[in-house]
């Protein structure tokens, strides 16, 4: 199954028990001066409080080396070193990592971004690029059987590319059997992370009660038809439970596997997957964005695509069997 591999570790820092909230405050590079003078008086007093060195809510960086540097916060004290330590690539400004070292804050949480692809040449590269500067700690691409360059593009760019048999299900899981993330979040290769969505996932799942969510959408054409589709998929959401595959649906592994992965069927295995944990656990919106491309409602049309989708679904409810509505649902390459 396994395929061309081009990297599957993030380049991200590696130090023993961080990592894993955004903090997305560009104003902590200018504070480096003071973080120094609070490590070296943490230090100096024996890991005594540095509280009154960068005051309750401030947070300062030091310079570590090379191109990235290491960022702490006071929010919060115990008497010792403040409970979140912060640490941040240099090449994104927005984003820093909060630390656990000693036990204080927040369990690391891994998260592997799993991207099903078929005919997917000219998305398949920005989908890879934003999952990494989203903040994913592996991506993984599946290839349903592409007769275009899909994977010679994603072979060029650092994930673990995968070939497996053609069906999003199928695909989905052969990914997720090789993902390394405490959390799998998949995907469409038609869809794309804004940078730093994956630590959102990462601060809601430090509650070890949420065990799944997806993010709100924001898709890339104008109008008010498709803000409202947008509200509309958040509402089912929130008050339904059902996030969709297009809403970049995130999962526990230890849950995912639980529930036997996605179930092998030709669609609405998202669908059939969410029911089943919303049983155990209500999924969580975040606020992400995920971007999504406009093409299946630009081609077929808003209120057509909408109400096709809603028959599928009800006729499912119905018993009419997926493959019978699997051959009124075109792909997008067909």
């Amino acid at each position: 199954m396994v395929g061309h591999v081009r990297g599957s570790v993030a380049p991200r820092m590696d130090y023993s028990g961080e990592a894993v909230i955004a903090s997305r405050r560009s104003s902590v590079y200018s504070q480096s001066a003071r973080l120094l003078r609070v490590a070296q008086a943490w230090q100096a007093n024996g890991g005594q409080s540095a509280r009154n060195d960068v005051g309750e809510g401030k947070t300062a960086g030091i310079t570590t080396g090379g191109s990235r540097s290491l960022f702490y916060t006071s929010s919060g004290h115990t008497g010792g070193l403040p409970r979140a330590i912060m640490f941040a690539y240099a090449r994104r400004p927005a984003l820093a990592l909060i630390s656990v070292a000693g036990g204080c804050g927040l369990p690391c949480v891994n998260v592997s971004i799993i991207i099903p692809a078929l005919n997917e040449a000219d998305r398949i590269g920005t989908a890879i690029e934003r999952a990494w500067s989203a903040g994913a700690d592996q991506v993984i691409v599946v290839d349903g059987g592409s007769d275009d360059a899909t994977c010679h593009n994603a072979a060029e760019l650092q994930c673990l590319l995968l070939n497996s048999q053609p069906g999003r299900a199928m695909q989905q899981n052969a990914g997720a059997q090789q993902a390394t993330g405490e959390v799998l979040l998949f995907l469409h290769a038609d869809n794309w992370l804004a940078e730093g969505t994956v630590e959102q996932v990462r601060e809601l799942l430090s509650d070890t009660a949420v065990q799944h969510g997806a993010f709100r959408q924001s898709i890339q054409a104008a109008g008010v038809r498709y803000r409202l589709l947008e509200w509309g998929n958040g509402w089912r959401l929130r008050w339904r439970g059902l996030p969709y595959g297009d809403q970049g649906i995130f999962v526990r592994r230890a849950t995912f596997f639980a529930a036997d992965c996605f179930p092998e069927v030709p669609l609405m295995e998202d669908l059939i997957l969410m029911r089943d944990l919303r049983a155990s656990s209500w999924p969580r919106l975040l606020a992400g964005p995920i971007r999504v491309d406009p093409r299946r409602w630009q081609r077929h049309g808003v209120l057509r695509q909408t109400l096709r989708n809603w028959w599928l679904v009800r006729s499912y409810d119905r018993g009419v069997s997926l493959d019978r509505l699997a051959s009124c649902y075109r792909r997008h390459d067909r």
